[in-house]
């Protein structure tokens, strides 16, 4: 009699731990799907972010494509000059930097000269 009492005890027991290993594998694979729902979630806000970056960045790189050609374009109508194939800077901008340097205001006339 003490044996069936223990073999039904054992069964118990047994079927209990698989019980309970069962609902416990039901609760990781309810978090584990949370977790890769979540995480899939995440990679579709940073896909999203990297396609408005990218969007910035294409409408900068041709307003600065704009602005190179606009400045290169300048530069060699400037230094087509005549007055700038032999000397960089005229006398007048040669009064400005002098005057500049010293702090003081462009008179637009040169200086007069030392006796």
């Amino acid at each position: 009699m003490i044996y069936s009492h223990a073999i039904a005890a054992m069964i118990a027991l047994v079927m209990g731990f698989t019980g309970a290993w069962k609902v416990q594998s039901w609760r990781f694979a309810a978090t584990e799907a949370v977790r890769l729902e979540n995480e899939a979630e995440v990679r579709r806000l940073q896909a999203r972010q990297a396609d408005t970056a990218a969007t910035g960045y294409e409408a900068d790189r041709v307003q600065i494509k704009t602005e190179i050609q606009t400045i290169l374009q300048e530069v060699e109508r400037v230094v087509e000059k005549p007055i700038y194939r032999d000397i960089c800077i005229d006398a007048a901008g040669l009064r400005l930097l002098e005057s500049a340097t010293r702090g003081g205001a462009a008179t637009g006339q040169p200086a007069p000269t030392v006796p």
